[in-house]
């Protein structure tokens, strides 16, 4: 994606923060000298992906689930200590070895006998990480763990991905191991509602009580900037954008991850100027994922809008790849096309470069107060 704003350091509350991009499974700040390769890792964990750069970056953690092609097959008991399973190598692992780190998807006694366990959310290519063995946690958070390895070679902050499904103490134990890492390391956890009164699997959580998370994903702004953006109810949106004001702390405000667009809902573009998905099937997104003309340059117009709110309310506005080239598709896959090298929207592409540089250059927009002027219905 093209540059768009000079680096500028991450933290708490009181530094200005920075417009970021969003690359798939890695966050980086926007900077205006061209950036060099990334690296990408992939821990035995699960789907670890840390973007190494001349920036800033923030490493994507998947550490509730892993991916098939990290375990052949992956164990988590019923199973008598000592039994051995068969993996797709045809390798007799003790299961006391694996049974603490990882569920499963399916295994094979010796003798033949096939168990099938719950998966992640019933991807059963995707095996369900126990998060709470002790072993597990100390692979994770140990001195020498994933948390703090990849901070040590230069990653400044963690995403955590479907945060609600960690325990509590465990989030707490990924910002302590961070924390002792690199001082200033950001924790931003993908959370899909309100954080600050969410519930999960019977607990109120706690992440924005200052010991587990920085910052979380802004899905309620993003959904509240598209009601706005598709309705134009101005004091619908005062009302939403005031509660979630009121709710978060303000050092979380100024480092919230506001974004339109991401890996997991369709491109903004295509929310804004397309025909609704409501929740349609792959087929009918596959036949609709092509925008007319018409339907382009109304999401593109309304686009355009929504980046400016971004880049003028309190946090940091984000970016999905592609979205300034033009990018368009509804939900997975079709949101994750490959970036258009040469087919770039340019005008698009140069209003958001100018949005991004009246932000940087104003500091009343990244760490100013927020006062409501005029804001109506219809």
């Amino acid at each position: 994606p093209p540059a768009l704003v000079p680096a500028v350091e991450l933290g708490q509350g009181g530094k200005a923060p920075p417009a970021l991009v969003h690359i798939g499974g890695g966050i980086l700040p926007a900077v205006p000298a061209a950036v060099g390769a990334a690296r990408i890792a992939v821990g035995a964990a699960g789907a670890v992906a840390a973007l190494f750069i001349e920036v800033q970056a923030i490493a994507a953690g998947v550490i509730e689930h892993a991916v098939q092609d990290d375990f052949d097959a992956v164990l988590m008991g019923p199973l008598a200590q000592g039994d051995e399973i068969l993996l797709g190598a045809q390798q007799r692992v003790d299961a006391q070895v694996v049974g603490g780190i990882v569920a499963v998807v399916a295994v094979r006694l010796k003798d033949g006998i096939e168990i099938q366990d719950p998966s992640w959310w019933g991807f059963q290519s995707l095996p369900k990480l126990n998060s709470r063995d002790e072993s597990w946690r100390e692979f994770l958070c140990g001195e020498n763990g994933i948390v703090r390895h990849w901070l040590r070679l230069g990653a400044d902050g963690w995403r955590l991905d479907v945060v609600d499904e960690y325990p509590d103490e465990l989030v707490r134990m990924i910002r302590q191991a961070a924390r002792a890492e690199k001082p200033d390391a950001l924790i931003i956890g993908e959370v899909w509602e309100d954080a600050s009164c969410k519930e999960a699997y019977g607990e109120h959580r706690q992440y924005l009580m200052g010991h587990e998370l920085d910052s979380v994903m802004n899905y309620p702004l993003r959904q509240a900037i598209l009601d706005f953006l598709l309705r134009g109810d101005g004091a619908a949106f005062r009302l939403r954008l005031w509660e979630l004001l009121e709710h978060y702390p303000r050092p979380c405000w100024d480092v919230m991850m506001n974004l339109l667009s991401s890996h997991d809902v369709p491109r903004a573009i295509t929310a804004l100027g397309g025909t609704p998905m409501q929740h349609r099937d792959r087929d009918w997104q596959r036949a609709h994922n092509t925008l007319t003309v018409a339907q382009y340059y109304l999401g593109r117009q309304l686009f355009m809008l929504g980046t400016l709110m971004t880049m003028t309310l309190p946090g940091m506005p984000c970016l999905y790849y592609g979205d300034e080239a033009g990018l368009v598709g509804y939900a997975d896959p079709f949101n994750r096309g490959t970036y258009p090298w040469g087919r770039e929207d340019t005008g698009l592409r140069e209003c958001i470069r100018q949005m991004a540089a009246l932000r940087n250059g104003n500091s009343a927009l990244s760490a100013g107060e927020l006062e409501p002027l005029a804001c109506a219905a219809g």
